[in-house]
């Protein structure tokens, strides 16, 4: 099994409203066949501390092969370009076998 986590710090300007708009994009992904085991996004919950991320998105896949093909869905990278990458002050990403 590989996991991809996907942690954001938003820019300070972040408009009221984006973060629940990526969130929605996000969670549709799944509808569109995608090779998921398992896909989880949201916000974080506030609990961290000043070290959190503001966003996560923690996604499951079979293998390299599955994950490559999310990676290369075109509605995920428009969510990625248009959505995402404007408003991100910082992000960090992992992929790791368990």
């Amino acid at each position: 099994m590989l996991r991809h986590i996907v942690l954001l710090r938003w820019k300070d300007e972040l408009p009221a409203g984006h973060e629940e708009a990526v969130a929605a994009a996000l969670r549709a992904l799944p509808a569109r066949g995608l090779p998921f085991h398992a896909y989880n996004v949201g916000p974080d919950l506030g609990m961290g501390g000043p070290f959190a991320y503001d966003f996560g998105v923690a996604a499951e896949f079979a293998d390299e092969a599955a994950w490559r093909v999310y990676m290369d869905d075109p509605e995920h990278d428009r969510i990625r370009q248009d959505l995402i990458g404007p408003w991100v002050a910082e992000r960090a990403v992992i992929q790791f076998e368990s």
